[in-house]
């Protein structure tokens, strides 16, 4: 079997060296969705979103994900191209009690209360503790600026990119003057 190592050791012999666990973040939930986004099945189901703030990946292998609600999955630590925070970057994690269906599916069923979601790292470290709020369809929770302190509601989910994104929904973007031509260079 095939063992992924997240320090290499090169011109040595192979060992797993348990790496501190850096800072990460919960960035964006949302746990009761019905038609935001779809998996690799076409099912829609609660997902989290994982921001690395570092400068380098983070293979989430092994880690912990629990809520307060009860439940805890172990992060898969087989598949590495599924389970890793690329740096400066985002991971989505499906909580559908799924786990076949790849490593960034958790064994565990995210139920749409208020709880707290927590990160533990393979050497015990809390890499983040994150709040949720009670959720409402295809609206998640996040944070307003990627990894800050703050949080709110978005009305347009940002799953896997930035939260500061400037979204402007096409029932409120008016064309108020069209120029086709301008010859006189105005």
């Amino acid at each position: 079997d095939w063992v992924f190592f997240d320090v290499p050791t090169p011109e040595e012999s192979n060992m797993n060296q348990v790496v501190a666990t850096p800072y990460l973040v919960f960035n964006e939930v949302l746990i009761d969705n019905t038609v935001n986004l779809l998996d690799e099945q076409f099912e829609a189901d609660p997902w989290i979103e994982v921001y690395n703030p570092n400068s380098f990946q983070v293979h989430l292998g092994g880690y912990t994900m629990a809520s307060s609600e009860g439940w805890s999955a172990v992060i898969p630590a087989n598949s590495p191209v599924e389970t890793t925070v690329p740096a400066g970057g985002f991971l989505l994690f499906w909580m559908d009690g799924q786990p076949e269906q790849g490593g960034h599916h958790l064994d565990a069923l995210a139920s749409p209360v208020a709880q707290t979601f927590t990160l533990v790292g393979v050497d015990g470290e809390v890499a983040n503790s994150y709040d949720a709020e009670v959720s409402f369809a295809n609206v998640s929770w996040g944070r307003t600026i990627d990894g800050g302190p703050t949080s709110d509601w978005f009305d347009v989910p940002t799953p896997r990119v930035t939260n500061q994104l400037l979204v402007v929904p096409a029932s409120e973007l008016v064309v108020n003057e069209l120029c086709s031509v301008n010859s006189n260079f105005i």
